[in-house]
């Protein structure tokens, strides 16, 4: 027998996530995706496509570019407010591409659209800012009135009870569920649970 004990509880963190984690989650997410759906470094992108940031990409589906600093006060400014920490280090990571569940990232381009798009929506504020959209179009929104908590918002409003009470928490539990081995990527439909045999 190994002279190795594993704790049944591992090793809880005591407090919130820092922003060292945070981005290593994010970085595992990067990384889930390149591997399981071929998503592209963004620093290779930028170099391999000769793309000046800000230009549209050749081929937008598999091609987004890293975002200045430039770009994130172009979109605060728009939205009229600051974004959460954990959106601004998921955008200079990567912008777009990635998957939470059936809702794909946005750029930033993409969340001014979408937040204008939902402004329509009864029950929409000037608070929420949304990360990720589905074909439906829903979106996930983060809601700097209750510390960054993540809902799903749709046509019928906000949704009452928050996915995760803050971004980054929303973050590292999906870093958790997609490193647990028991999802796939699927093209145009996002993360898909794997069939047990």
């Amino acid at each position: 027998m190994s002279g190795v004990h594993v704790v049944a509880d591992g090793n809880p963190r005591k407090g919130a996530m820092d922003e060292d984690e945070g981005e290593q989650c994010i970085h595992d997410i990067v990384s889930w995706f390149q591997r399981k759906a071929n998503l592209e470094k963004n620093a290779e992108k930028n170099a391999g496509t000769g793309s000046i940031i800000g230009q549209r990409p050749v081929n937008e589906h598999r091609v987004t570019l890293l975002l200045h600093s430039v770009d994130i006060e172009a979109l605060e400014k728009t939205l009229g407010m600051e974004i959460p920490g954990a959106l601004r280090s998921l955008l200079t990571t990567q912008s777009g591409g990635i998957w939470f569940d059936e809702y794909k990232s946005l750029t930033a381009d993409g969340i001014i659209n979408t937040a204008e798009t939902l402004a329509s929506v009864k029950g929409w504020d000037s608070a929420l800012a949304p990360f990720a959209a589905n074909v439906d179009g829903a979106a996930l929104v983060t809601d700097a009135k209750s510390g960054d908590a993540v809902f799903e918002f749709s046509e019928d409003g906000k949704s009452d009870r928050p996915l995760a009470p803050t971004l980054w928490e929303y973050i590292e539990k999906y870093r958790n569920r997609l490193l647990s081995g028991k999802f796939d990527f699927v093209e145009d439909v996002g993360l898909v649970e794997r069939s047990r045999k």
